[in-house]
């Protein structure tokens, strides 16, 4: 270790030196930075955010229909979750309506706006899943998924924002 990075670090605590490049945390952050970045920057030109896509995807493909079913599914909070369905709607893009089994439940569902967008989306998410999964073999990808899968393991807590 350095001479200046021993002054900042108390005796003891590190004993190696300190490697960002090599740190997990700064590895998962870079990789989740790079995916997050490119596909942001390719919603943004039909007019989504990542958030938006995810509640697209999760309600027309995963057949999610309520808004706590739809936070948990995504993660998120419940408030960003009402946030991000709010402006939704005003685009256009989820409508609600009541469910005919529960008068006092309400169903979210696709607009053919958001029908449409969904389906814009579908090409452009899988690239960009393609730009870098593709770099890793079938068992590597299998492998990979169960890693993540350890690491996420017990870790349910919702974020505010994707």
């Amino acid at each position: 270790m350095n001479q200046a990075a021993k002054e900042f670090v108390v005796e003891g605590l590190l004993d190696t030196d300190y490697r960002l490049h090599l740190s997990a945390g700064y590895r998962l952050s870079r990789i989740s930075r790079l995916i997050q970045t490119r596909l942001e920057s390719q919603l943004a030109e039909i007019g989504l955010t990542r958030m938006k896509w995810c509640v697209l995807a999760s309600i027309g493909l995963s057949k999610i229909s309520t808004s706590s079913e739809l936070a948990d599914y995504i993660g998120v909070t419940r408030q960003a979750t009402s946030r991000v369905l709010v402006q939704m709607r005003k685009e256009g893009l989820i409508d609600q309506v009541l469910d005919a089994l529960d008068g006092r439940s309400r169903l979210l569902k696709l607009t053919p706006k958001g029908i449409d967008l969904l389906n814009q989306c579908v090409p452009m998410v899988e690239k960009n899943r393609a730009r870098f999964l593709d770099k890793l073999s079938k068992s590597q990808r299998k492998e990979f998924d169960r890693f993540i899968d350890i690491i996420l393991e017990g870790e349910s807590t919702p974020v505010d924002s994707l």
